[in-house]
């Protein structure tokens, strides 16, 4: 504490819990409590910090600043006589800078789509019928796609399950290449549902825009141009903040819709795939035994 009649020459330092200020400082004064009670004259800049209290005696006198750096409210008399009253408030967190659409996300998002585009035509020349068939299955039955997306969805789900299952089991029994295949058969799986579901939906808008009279990679470049365009304009209206709710609820529901329509008419897609090629090679093994018999006779 400083008394009223005290004199400070110089800078004054003063802490502890409680603080009672009230003599003359000639120099600036430094002030560390919990409780600060402030009176007399101060030549120079009067700094408080860490207090939850301040309470300014009427009649002090500060030539310089008051800097008051604690958390608690601070009340100071409306007549006291002082140059400057200032608060420093906490330095509160930048804001978080929103994700926006910028010329390099596009020209990205932009490149991204010519190599998916790139890759599904390679497909297509490795399984042309499939292509073929693909957009058809959805525009055949959408709810039959949308239902066996769902129990895609599901069977994922369940061998994620019996994954942890076989981790539990390869650990007691040391059987490493099952936990191994399991993984590896697992995503594989999820890799194809989720990077090649666009390609069906793509595939069914393509017929719905170009018409089937066109050629497969133009079907496919009018969908996936399509589904890109309205998932670039999701991602515009996400950085509304008016509406940026809204934008992210549709988004979902657009993003699940296609996941679903699409993994559903990839696994139809495969299944008939796999069955014609089962019944292919019934088909040949019983000519090859016709013929067989035929030559022993």
């Amino acid at each position: 504490a400083i008394g009223e009649e005290a004199v400070i020459g110089r800078n004054a330092y003063l802490s502890g819990d409680v603080v009672n200020a009230s003599g003359k400082v000639m120099g600036d004064t430094t002030i560390t409590a919990g409780k600060v009670i402030l009176g007399g004259v101060y030549e120079g800049d009067v700094t408080i910090k860490n207090n939850n209290s301040l309470e300014v005696i009427p009649g002090t006198v500060i030539r310089g600043e008051l800097i008051y750096e604690g958390t608690a409210g601070d009340s100071i008399p409306s007549g006291i006589r002082s140059r400057i009253y200032s608060s420093a408030a906490p330095v509160s967190p930048a804001p978080a800078r929103r994700q926006g659409i910028t010329l390099w996300g596009i020209i990205k998002k932009i490149f991204t789509l010519l190599a998916y585009y790139l890759v599904a035509l390679l497909l297509y020349k490795i399984f042309p019928r499939f292509f073929a068939r693909s957009g058809r299955i959805i525009e055949a039955s959408p709810l039959a796609s949308a239902g066996i997306g769902i129990a895609a969805f599901g069977t994922l789900v369940v061998g994620c399950l019996a994954l942890i299952f076989i981790i539990l089991l390869a650990l007691l029994i040391f059987n490493i290449s099952v936990f191994i295949f399991s993984i590896l058969m697992i995503v594989i799986a999820a890799a194809v549902t989720i990077f090649f579901a666009d390609i069906p939906v793509s595939m069914w808008i393509g017929d719905k825009l170009a018409g089937r009279n066109k050629s497969v990679p133009a079907r496919l470049a009018a969908g996936l141009a399509l589904i890109s365009g309205i998932k670039l304009v999701m991602d515009i209206l996400k950085a509304i903040s008016a509406i940026s709710s809204f934008a992210r609820v549709i988004s979902s529901i657009i993003n699940i819709a296609i996941w679903l329509l699409g993994t559903g008419a990839l696994m139809k897609s495969i299944y008939e795939m796999v069955r014609s090629a089962n019944m292919q090679a019934e088909t040949e093994e019983t000519r090859a035994e016709e013929f067989s018999a035929d030559m022993q006779q």
